[in-house]
């Protein structure tokens, strides 16, 4: 049984095209989107959120990244340093526009994620569906993603997220600036993020009875 799409391609892969492999959704709480669209205030310098732990494959250095290719927009790490330090040493060399606060999804990310001009994803986890991915599509829309091809950030449509390209991070932020620029373009991305996640909703609904199907189905 796989999770997603993109972890069944890489089960077949492994395995080989004869594999037989069914595709359970993960269920995932809180990402039943808000009746409303969440508010984004007027800041004198944007607000970018990153939605994951300091764990590097959570990818932080590529929040780091951009924060330094960013320097008159804000960063939210939702963490502290002594968690930094734990994979990484120290805190030296980081940009002055990140800053660490300790938040949980119930205390204070959950507000912090759907009040962002951006939300930053960008796991290098391989095919796992990950909550923070959906939760974020969910109660803000605009999220920036590593699309790569074996993550399930790959299975969302390009009109559905914003692309953290390592390699081009001039890019990368001249893309975000636009996005953020043109008020049409960032509605348009936000209703096609909540939709895709409302759909990953439905779809994962009864997910224990899908995977005792599965099972019998498979004598």
């Amino acid at each position: 049984m796989a999770q997603c799409e993109s972890h069944a391609r890489l089960l077949r892969a492994h395995f080989g095209p004869g594999a037989i492999v069914k595709v359970v959704p993960l269920s995932v709480p809180d990402i039943a989107a808000p009746a409303s669209a969440p508010a984004h205030p007027v800041r004198a310098r944007p607000l970018a959120v990153f939605h994951g732990s300091c764990q590097p494959a959570k990818g932080i250095t590529h929040v780091i990244s951009l924060a330094k290719e960013m320097p008159d927009w804000d960063f939210l790490v939702p963490s502290d340093p002594k968690e930094y330090r734990q994979h990484f040493d120290d805190i030296e060399g980081l940009p002055a526009n990140l800053r660490f606060e300790r938040l949980s999804w119930g205390e204070g990310l959950a507000d912090a994620v759907a009040s962002a001009d951006v939300v930053l994803c960008p796991s290098i986890w391989s095919a796992t569906v990950e909550g923070a991915v959906l939760k974020s599509l969910a109660h803000n829309g605009l999220v920036m993603l590593l699309p790569h091809e074996s993550a399930f950030a790959s299975e969302l449509p390009d009109e559905a997220r914003l692309a953290l390209n390592p390699a081009d991070l001039a890019g990368t932020a001249a893309r975000l600036r636009a996005v953020h620029a043109d008020a049409g373009q960032a509605q348009r991305m936000r209703a096609r993020a909540r939709a895709f996640a409302e759909d990953y909703a439905e779809r994962c609904r009864g997910m224990l009875a899908a995977i005792a199907a599965v099972c019998r189905s498979q004598g």
